[in-house]
């Protein structure tokens, strides 16, 4: 029966930083958070939950910035955390996650951007990656893709686009409006259930099975302080491509 789930989270978390240098930095997290779940139409017992986490996260950036996003350098990043029910949690996990960015110039107005991610959580309570929507794997619905195992890929070349755009109704000007053309693919999967990349069913032909991709193009628009993505996505498995492209619009600068 549909019902209206109400949940309190309350929390604290303290952050240490130590810099090695000027780009680089190790982070120590620690946090507390408590939930809650209550029911408002039906007399279902209410359900809580303390988490308790640790985590450990080393960090690189010497990226050079444009106003859209870095154009030049790279950022990574690597975390791993635990949650132990002998410290007082309810879930006993552990996990690993890295992120890695490199950008190139192609020339003093082109770019090329790449960013690898990869995951993995294991324990008792293991807990899940997700994938899909403008932020990750574009094409895809909204975190529709999700497992205890995760692989990222996306690549984007970068480019100038409109330079100047001027409009007597309403009034308006928008000056450098970037354009993107990108490839993403990646997967998200679970321990307990056999991972297929790709298959050849025909014998000749590559078409990806649980690794999903998309092919699109997007334009980045700054209206200052935020910058306006959209993007046009279309799915493929490689053998073929989906006719009808998905369209996603979001805020924020470029990865």
């Amino acid at each position: 029966e549909d019902d209206i789930v109400i949940e309190k989270v309350n929390g604290v978390q303290g952050i240490v930083s130590y810099p090695f240098n000027k780009y680089q930095r190790l982070d120590l997290v620690g946090s507390w958070n408590h939930y809650h779940q209550s029911y408002y139409h039906y007399s279902r017992p209410d359900a809580s939950l303390d988490v308790i986490v640790p985590t450990a996260i080393l960090v690189h950036d010497d990226a050079l910035w444009s106003y859209t996003g870095p154009i030049a350098g790279k950022r990574w990043m690597a975390a791993v955390e635990f949650s132990r029910r002998a410290w007082g949690s309810d879930l006993d996990f552990s996990t690993g996650f890295m992120d890695l960015r490199n950008y190139w110039r192609l020339s003093r107005r082109c770019g090329l951007a790449t960013k690898f991610m990869g995951g993995a959580s294991t324990g008792e309570d293991p807990l899940r990656f997700y994938l899909g929507g403008s932020q990750t794997l574009r094409g895809y619905e909204f975190e529709s893709l999700y497992g205890t195992r995760m692989a990222l890929v996306n690549l984007e070349i970068r480019f100038p686009f409109v330079d100047r755009l001027e409009m007597a109704v309403p009034p308006l000007r928008l000056y450098g409006i970037r354009g993107s053309l990108f490839y993403d693919m990646g997967a998200a999967w679970s321990q307990d259930r056999k991972f297929q990349a790709a298959s050849t069913p025909d014998g000749a032909l590559i078409r990806l099975m649980d690794l999903k991709a998309s092919i699109g193009t997007g334009v980045r628009i700054s209206f200052y302080p935020l910058v306006i993505k959209l993007d046009l996505a279309w799915p493929t498995d490689l053998a073929q491509v989906q006719r009808r492209p998905v369209f996603s619009f979001s805020l924020g600068s470029e990865y």
